[in-house]
């Protein structure tokens, strides 16, 4: 998972929550092992601190199909981003 957050203090606390889930890979990137039902409830979590400027883009690897993507802005438009099988 990963974001771009404009503010200091959100993005602190992203990162705080985040680094309950999976080790810290890059600044704002991290590696999550979660289910999509988990990782519904982290986006969701995460989407309490962020602005409608801000990002945040989870990739998590299906078993079966081995892709998948959610992700999007903190806009209204898409709350909990897309999903691409």
């Amino acid at each position: 998972m990963t974001f771009d957050v404009a503010s200091d203090r959100s993005r602190r606390a992203v990162n705080r929550l985040l680094a309950g889930y999976g080790p810290r890979v890059l600044y704002t990137v991290y590696e999550i092992g979660a289910d999509l039902a988990e990782l519904d409830e982290i986006v969701r979590r995460a989407g309490e601190h962020l602005q409608p400027s801000d990002h945040l883009l989870a990739l998590p690897t299906c078993p079966r199909c081995r892709t998948a993507h959610r992700g999007g802005t903190a806009e209204t438009t898409a709350p909990l981003g897309w999903i691409v099988r």
